[in-house]
């Protein structure tokens, strides 16, 4: 009896032992927090399909109570405990916001097709472009027709609107891609190089 006393002493104190190695004797209360969390998030949108919460209030009462306790309990949480639940701070969910605004004036007055066809085009100039002297800051430029190219069957109507000045169309971490009229039936695009490619 005594030998098998000692060996549940020694099983408890190795998985205590196990659990701070990996940290989940610390975590432990935090898990079940951010457990909760997603718990009542899935019980709010169960809610609201099932039609005891109205789309009204669920979207403007009790999404917004659930996203400030969510932000300020989460907030305190354990890092370990934030990444497994892919927590974004305040500061993460600022930039996204930042972001949504920059593509909506980016892409102000230009209708999707006339920006895939943009920049499709681009795509089959970068294609046959050789990137080896290509640096951090450079400007490639190209002209097409846009009759000969047969742009009004494969554009939108805000192909039109395009003027003289250059309007970006297109933008990510990597390349600026912008377009103006340059006379008559051309259109030049410029493509601005924002970081190194690899």
């Amino acid at each position: 009896m005594k030998e098998l006393n000692t060996f549940r002493q020694f099983v408890n104190e190795t998985k205590e032992e196990t659990n701070e190695i990996f940290g989940m004797g610390k975590n432990k209360e935090d898990m079940k927090i951010a457990k909760a969390l997603e718990s009542l998030e899935k019980a709010l949108f169960e809610l609201n399909f099932l039609g005891v919460i109205s789309d009204n209030d669920y979207n403007n009462f009790w999404m917004d109570k659930y996203g400030e306790l969510y932000m300020d309990t989460m907030g305190e949480l354990d890092p370990a405990v934030q990444k497994m639940y892919d927590y974004e701070g305040v500061e993460d969910m600022e930039l996204e916001e930042n972001d949504v605004a920059l593509d909506k004036v980016i892409n102000e007055g230009l209708d999707a097709k006339t920006k895939k066809y943009l920049y499709n085009t681009a795509g089959g100039f970068l294609d046959s472009t050789y990137f080896d002297d290509v640096k951090v800051g450079d400007e490639l430029k190209f002209t097409f027709n846009a009759v000969d190219d047969e742009a009004d069957l494969r554009t939108g109507p805000d192909f039109a609107k395009i003027g003289d000045k250059f309007v970006t169309f297109e933008e990510d971490g990597d390349t600026k891609y912008e377009v103006k009229k340059a006379g008559g039936d051309n259109y030049e695009i410029k493509i601005t190089i924002k970081k190194e490619v690899e």
